[in-house]
């Protein structure tokens, strides 16, 4: 592809997903989440994004993501050490700010997690995180790009049915209340990769690292919710 061509199409791109909002993003540090990967997608679609561990600097943002990379025993320990929990709690339900976690961000979301050890979470979505037991010899972790199944969700509306997205992981999320998932996939065996309530939102799946797809998904997010 010639170096103005692809000039145009990345303009083009810039005026379809750029922010419409003033929108302020805070991105939650608990020392566990590829940060840098979302920083770039929120600059890309131009919203103000803060990354942050400090109650008094994430209090006023619009928005939360909670991203994680790693195992959910240390991700709790890690959040219950930098005291956020009740500020975690507050902006979802007293002040009912969107809240989007992803990977080890949306299964921190349920009740309780068995890696490393059973692990009380922040409990906001009733369900449990399991590891991921594929049938026929399916290889874990899951790695690489999948396709979803969704379910009619307003965080959805330019998201086609079947669009491909990256995951990385070796536990599921397995939500108590059908009500509570949006999303499926199928590796091995079907498992629920989307969640919902009310404003609480997660994915297993890594938005963030699933290019225009992605970034459509995030703005819907920001967006719509």
């Amino acid at each position: 592809m010639k170096k103005n061509q692809r000039a145009i199409i990345l303009e083009n791109l810039k005026l379809e997903l750029g922010s419409r909002n003033n929108s302020i993003i805070g991105v939650i540090d608990f020392n566990m989440g590829n940060l840098f990967s979302i920083q770039n997608c929120l600059n890309r679609l131009g919203y103000k994004c803060i990354i942050s561990n400090k109650k008094e600097v994430l209090k006023n943002c619009s928005h939360y993501i909670l991203p994680g990379v790693g195992s959910y025993d240390k991700a709790i320990e890690n959040i219950e050490k930098l005291k956020l929990n009740k500020f975690l709690d507050d902006q979802a339900f007293k002040n009912k700010r969107p809240f989007l976690g992803i990977c080890l961000g949306m299964q921190i979301m349920l009740d309780y997690g068995y890696e490393g050890k059973k692990t009380k979470g922040l409990g906001w979505i009733q369900g449990e995180v399991i590891s991921l037991k594929p049938k026929n010899g399916t290889k874990v972790p899951h790695v690489g790009w999948n396709q979803i199944e969704l379910k009619p969700n307003k965080i959805f509306n330019k998201t086609p049915n079947n669009s491909f997205f990256y995951f990385d992981h070796s536990y599921i999320c397995e939500p108590k209340l059908k009500e509570n998932i949006i999303a499926k996939t199928f590796y091995g065996t079907k498992f629920s990769v989307g969640i919902n309530h009310n404003n609480i939102f997660g994915f297993q799946f890594h938005p963030e690292k699933s290019y225009l797809t992605g970034l459509r998904l995030i703005k819907s997010f920001i967006e719509e919710c």
